[in-house]
């Protein structure tokens, strides 16, 4: 399974499944929501995407799992601020459910407060910022 991080949404030409435009922001909303929804929604996307490939939108916040030629799922998915973020193509070796998490060393020394208190690790479980499932890269 491939990885890959696309600088916008734009350069996916992200249309609805059948549509003939690009989802606005509230594509996928929930009925009666309001705001921005990340709920999954099927989309078109440029047909050079490798079925089963992840493509990673992290300045929309979305994540996109190819299905099929020039189709894909999106989902709406956190990301780290900006000087973190991951750019570049990488292969998934391994999907984890319910993963342990520890903050890295240099987290940890920029914001102590907040993450030396997990140095030794997280175990998984709903309080876990890592979710019920992880890609390691």
């Amino acid at each position: 399974m491939e990885l890959r991080h696309e600088p916008s949404s734009d350069d996916l030409s992200g249309r609805p499944a059948g549509g003939r435009t690009r989802p606005g922001p509230d594509a996928g909303r929930r009925p009666g929501g309001g705001g921005r929804s990340y709920a999954p929604i099927e989309v078109e996307i440029r047909d050079d995407f490798e079925t089963g490939s992840i493509v990673v939108v992290s300045r929309d916040f979305f994540l996109y799992h190819v299905v099929a030629p020039g189709k894909a799922i999106r989902y709406g998915v956190a990301v780290g601020t900006a000087e973190l973020v991951w750019k570049g193509k990488a292969t998934i070796g391994r999907k984890v459910e319910w993963p342990s998490w520890r903050p890295t060393d240099d987290m940890i020394e920029r914001n102590p407060g907040a993450y030396a208190k997990y140095a030794d690790g997280m175990p998984g479980g709903p309080q876990n910022p890592r979710g019920a499932g992880a890609v390691p890269v």
